[in-house]
């Protein structure tokens, strides 16, 4: 189980500056905000993101797209609220677009993917206690290589995050 936190509230403890200690154990080293990591460029706004990818997209990509959007906003099977969406720039390299709409849907409707039991556990009770959400997925990469993904939903679900496992 990652006992380590990416966020509270609006710091982010795990990206430059944070380490791990032991072998699941993240200690703060120092803190970032949401706005300096965007600001230092580890951090980018997803919309900003979706609108990068989309001037790529075939038309088939285009309809996948616009759908995996349409499901985001149905928000018909949310638990939750994601708050604001973000992509460290490593995964947003990595990833394409349809897939991180795919992963949120997946994430807010409490589908945490590939975590352990415990870690399945600490989501549903996180859902009555307004803890922290960790979800972790499997994906094909941009270039057709398997890489795994962390969505991550503050404990005040003011913000998500899509992160790789070495951003965290």
């Amino acid at each position: 189980m990652l006992t380590g936190s990416l966020s509270r509230g609006r710091e982010y403890q795990g990206l430059p500056g944070g380490r791990r200690i032991r072998k699941k154990t993240m200690n703060l080293v120092s803190i970032y905000t949401r706005e300096q990591a965007i600001e230092d460029g580890v951090l980018m706004m997803l919309d900003v993101f979706f609108r990068d990818q989309q001037k790529a997209m075939t038309l088939n990509e285009r309809i996948r797209f616009c759908q995996a959007i349409g499901n985001l906003q149905k928000r018909r099977n949310a638990k939750f609220p994601l708050g604001d969406l973000v992509v460290t720039t490593n995964a947003a390299a990595k990833l394409n677009a349809i897939d991180a709409f795919e992963l949120l849907v997946r994430h807010e409707s409490g589908d945490w993917g590939e975590v352990c039991e415990e870690d399945r556990e600490t989501n549903e009770r996180a859902l009555k206690d307004g803890s922290r959400l960790f979800s972790v997925y499997e994906e094909e990469g941009k270039n057709g290589e398997g890489i795994r993904l962390y969505v991550i939903t503050e404990w005040n679900r003011e913000a998500t995050t899509i992160l790789l496992p070495e951003d965290y």
